[in-house]
C-alpha cells in the first residue's frame, strides 16, 4: 500500500514523504519491506503547474475577448464562453470544429495566410479585421489577433486566437460616415 505522512528531518525541518509498503520475503522468512522517498519538490511542482493553469484558465475563462486555440489544422481544440456568445454556438458544437467552417467564404484565404505567415515565421503575430459567421447565419465583424506555439523541437503545435468583436464599432463609423455626408 501506499500513503504520504510528514516527517522532520534532523535539522527539524518538516518534509512530505511517499511511503510504499509491500509483503516480501527475507531469508524465507515473510517482511513487510518499506520503500520511502521525499515528494517535497513533487508537491511543489504540482501546485506550481495547478496554479499556472488557474491563471490561464481565469484569464481565459473570465475574459470579454473571445478565445480560440486551434490545433496546426485549424480544428479548435479550447475556447471560452466570450466566444462562445459571439457566435451563438455551445462549448461541445465548437469543439472540433474547424474555423474555416466559422468563417466567412470570403476571408478563408485570408485567415489561411495568416496561418502560413505564422508557421514560416514571416510574422510573429497575425492581425486582421476577419467576418465570422452565427449559428443563426449573421455576420459578425471581429479583430483577429492569432499567435502560435511550438514544441521543444520548433514544430509548430498551436494557434492561439483572440476575437474583438467589432460590429457596434463598424456600425458607428457608417453612422458617422453618413452624417457628414448628409452636412
Amino acid at each position: 500500500s501506499e500513503m504520504c505522512i510528514r516527517d522532520r528531518t534532523k535539522s527539524g525541518k518538516s518534509i512530505l514523504i511517499e511511503l510504499v509498503l509491500r509483503k516480501g520475503k527475507y531469508f524465507g522468512k515473510d517482511v513487510l519491506i518499506s520503500n520511502g522517498r521525499s515528494i517535497e519538490l513533487r508537491k511543489q511542482l504540482e501546485s506550481e503547474i495547478f496554479n499556472s493553469y488557474e491563471r490561464y484558465r481565469n484569464v481565459t475563462e473570465l475574459s470579454p475577448i473571445g478565445f480560440i486555440v486551434t490545433d496546426v489544422s485549424g480544428n479548435i481544440i479550447n475556447t471560452n464562453r466570450a466566444f462562445v456568445n459571439m457566435l451563438g454556438y455551445s462549448f461541445d458544437e465548437l469543439i472540433g470544429k474547424h474555423v474555416d467552417l466559422l468563417s466567412h467564404p470570403d476571408d478563408i484565404k485570408m485567415t489561411k495566410e495568416i496561418r502560413e505567415d505564422l508557421f514560416n515565421e514571416d510574422i510573429l503575430v497575425g492581425e486582421v479585421e476577419k467576418r465570422y459567421l452565427k449559428k443563426n447565419g449573421s455576420i459578425v465583424f471581429t479583430l483577429l489577433k492569432t499567435t502560435m506555439q511550438k514544441d521543444s523541437n520548433n514544430q509548430p503545435t498551436l494557434y492561439f486566437s483572440q476575437i474583438v468583436d467589432i460590429s457596434s464599432i463598424l456600425k458607428a463609423q457608417k453612422k458617422l460616415e453618413l452624417s457628414e455626408k448628409s452636412y
